[in-house]
């Protein structure tokens, strides 16, 4: 039964780096996209989250991971 929630898309190729981080991070891949399903995520671990992100995106593009907001 589906559940009703938000996630955050990403690349697909951004999932193996979630996986392989500290804290790993489980994201759900599905139509050729990494999903980060929210509802799993307590608001108290939102700034750990974000840096495991922003380290799986940097691994991906070579980057020090400060896109200004941009991409």
């Amino acid at each position: 039964m589906p559940l009703p929630g938000w996630a955050v898309r990403l690349p697909e190729a951004a999932a193996a780096p979630l996986r392989a981080g500290r804290p790993a991070v489980l994201p759900r891949v599905h139509d050729h996209a990494c999903l980060l399903d929210l509802r799993c995520v307590p608001e108290s671990d939102d700034d750990r989250l974000l840096d495991a992100v922003r380290a799986a995106l940097t691994a991906l593009d070579g980057t020090d991971g400060d896109t200004g907001g941009t991409r």
